[in-house]
């Protein structure tokens, strides 16, 4: 029944610019039916300007963009400024854990900073209009050619607060490798131990510890 009655689906867009050493990424959804706020829901009939000319009612839109900085080791290429990718907002307040499968050590690389921005706006019912605000940012600091120490958070730029934040530590272990991510407070709060063979065919071969308050399944 509601598929006979909207014909038409959103119109989503998406649109990316090179601004400096930056992407910009801007995506948004239109709706081309009006909304009868009165009875809280679409209505069956396309959205005019006086003219009659259609007229899509914005629902949803995410700006993002971000850049990452770096610092090489001495006699190595000096420090350089590199684009980072930027992706469409999730709504996700969950910072990504530095700890990977590649975890180790890169070459000549000191240090690195990534920062990233994003701006969402939801409406698909204007009455409750919701917006965020967020920066991300993910640091690393490469102390030996076997030591590397990590910083993520997540900040609210609207309720100006921390959402959530990340300490990690690796160690190349020659054959093995140790990592240790500790996350003091927010979601999912706690640490996580691993010791691990970096081969590829061995890598279920590895000791594991987890331990927090805010978690879902005990351990």
């Amino acid at each position: 029944m509601v598929a006979e009655q909207f014909k038409l689906s959103n119109l989503s867009s998406s649109l990316r610019s090179k601004i400096g050493p930056s992407n910009v990424d801007l995506r948004m959804t239109h709706d081309f039916y009006e909304y009868d706020e009165g009875l809280n829901q679409r209505v069956n009939k396309i959205r005019q300007s006086e003219k009659g000319i259609p007229l899509p009612r914005l629902t949803r839109m995410s700006l993002s963009t971000g850049f990452q900085l770096s610092g090489q080791r001495m006699g190595t290429k000096n420090a350089a400024a590199d684009t980072s990718n930027t992706t469409a907002l999730q709504d996700s307040v969950a910072v990504v854990s530095p700890l990977s499968k590649n975890s180790g050590g890169s070459k000549g690389k000191l240090w690195s900073t990534r920062f990233s921005v994003g701006y969402s706006l939801q409406q698909s019912n204007p009455a409750l209009k919701k917006e965020t605000f967020w920066l991300n940012t993910n640091s690393s600091l490469h102390i030996t050619k076997n030591w590397r120490v990590s910083y993520s958070a997540r900040f609210d730029l609207m309720q100006n607060e921390l959402i959530s934040h990340r300490f990690s530590i690796y160690r190349d272990l020659h054959c093995w490798e140790l990592a240790i991510d500790w996350t003091p407070s927010g979601y999912a709060s706690g640490f996580y131990l691993r010791i691990n063979v970096k081969s590829p065919t061995l890598r279920d071969l590895k000791i594991e510890q987890r331990g927090g308050y805010n978690r879902i399944v005990p351990f």
